[in-house]
């Protein structure tokens, strides 16, 4: 595994679902979000940023595919190599269920909502990449309690548990 790689891909995510939360009625919104589940569905120890690159080559999402890649080495010049590799690993599940749920939103037109699903899930790849800077508690009360308290849902609540309880520590939900 390339931990570089993995940098490389969950922040190519960040940009990717932070741009569509303000397109989230878009036709390219649906095809980058089953392009995403795609990568998130693969085994973590094959990722690779070409190959992922290469799953928007056909949607050409945002610009065009040269302006997406070219966006995207800009935003990953200055990158560095993960050392949360078990974290991401586990995130990953979770994001690709978002990622599902997205996906019914959008063939559900409930493109408000949605547009606040993806800005609860795009700064998830971005925080993962460093220890030092993944809190899950934190994560959880600055993303996931305010569309929780918006769209008056316990949607959230199911995964809580498993994805953001920390040493013994209930969150508030």
């Amino acid at each position: 595994m390339d931990k570089l790689e993995v940098a490389k891909i969950l922040k190519s995510m960040t940009f990717l679902l932070a741009k569509m939360r303000f397109q989230s009625s878009s036709a390219s919104t649906i095809e980058t979000l089953n392009s995403l589940k795609c990568s998130l569905n693969e085994d973590i120890n094959l990722w690779s940023y070409q190959n992922f690159l290469i799953l928007f080559q056909d949607n050409n999402p945002y610009g065009g595919y040269n302006q997406l890649v070219e966006s995207l080495n800009i935003i990953n010049s200055n990158i560095f190599e993960t050392d949360n590799v078990d974290e991401i690993t586990r995130m990953t599940q979770l994001m690709s269920i978002v990622c599902e749920d997205a996906i019914k939103l959008y063939k559900e037109e409930k493109f408000k909502q949605l547009s606040d699903l993806l800005d609860v899930l795009h700064g998830l790849p971005e925080a993962l990449i460093s220890k030092d800077r993944w809190d899950p508690k934190i994560f959880w009360n600055v993303y996931f309690n305010p569309y929780k308290k918006r769209w008056n849902t316990d949607y959230f609540k199911i995964y809580k548990n498993k994805y953001f309880y920390n040493k013994g520590a209930e969150y508030n939900v």
